[in-house]
């Protein structure tokens, strides 16, 4: 057998021993505990944060799209002032001057309104001149101003058969925005007019011969 001093040695030394470890387990789960607490403020900061950041984000893509629509509605009025302002006109295409010094008014009235005998007397010209310079084989376009947007209609209406024979046409004074959508259409409505539905274009849509808006895609 040990000696009892050997024994009460030794088990004095395993219990100091595991006070020890006890002390330092204790105080490692303080240490942890304060950490994982300070991690959980860490992490809610983060996390706030981040809401911030999100909530952010949604209300800058929500002021996005209202600036969006202002802009998108801005410009269809101001497509639709421009609009207003042409009503009146006209433009001939593929009618070739007579001379550098050309009256565009008295040219119109002898090449065009004289084959609309029917109102050629009674239209007045507020405005006509030629858009740019054209090339040599394309004359630039003249834009013609009425004074009355129902002669404009009459004319319109008359065109076809009364510039069947001539070598230049009428066309509508679009603005750059209608006449995109025009282009757009076009092919379609070309194919539909060859099969008997007659579309006609004004007020920036294709429409159908009630005045009602066609819709080549699906209706909006």
């Amino acid at each position: 057998a040990e000696p009892a001093s050997w024994r009460d040695a030794f088990d004095a030394f395993k219990t100091s021993l595991c006070k020890e470890l006890e002390k330092g387990l204790e105080t490692l789960e303080k240490d942890l505990g304060a950490a994982i607490e300070q991690l959980d403020v860490r992490v809610s900061s983060v996390e706030t944060k981040q809401e911030e950041h999100s909530n952010g984000l949604r209300r800058a893509a929500a002021e996005i799209n209202i600036f969006r629509s202002e802009v998108a509605f801005c410009r269809e009025e101001v497509n639709r002032l421009e609009r207003q302002t042409r009503r009146c006109n006209f433009r001939v295409v593929g009618l070739a001057g007579k001379s550098p010094e050309e009256d565009c008014a008295s040219l119109v009235r002898s090449q065009i309104l004289s084959k609309f005998p029917s109102i050629t007397n009674v239209v007045e010209i507020e405005k006509c001149y030629r858009e740019g310079r054209g090339q040599p084989n394309k004359p630039a376009h003249i834009v013609v101003r009425v004074a009355s947007h129902e002669h404009k209609v009459d004319i319109m209406k008359q065109r076809r058969n009364a510039l069947k024979d001539c070598p230049f046409f009428i066309v509508d004074d679009l603005t750059k925005r209608d006449l995109a959508e025009k282009r757009r259409w076009a092919s379609q409505a070309k194919s539909l007019w060859d099969s008997g539905v007659k579309l006609r274009f004004y007020s920036g849509r294709w429409r159908g011969s009630l005045g009602e808006i066609y819709y080549f895609g699906p209706n909006p």
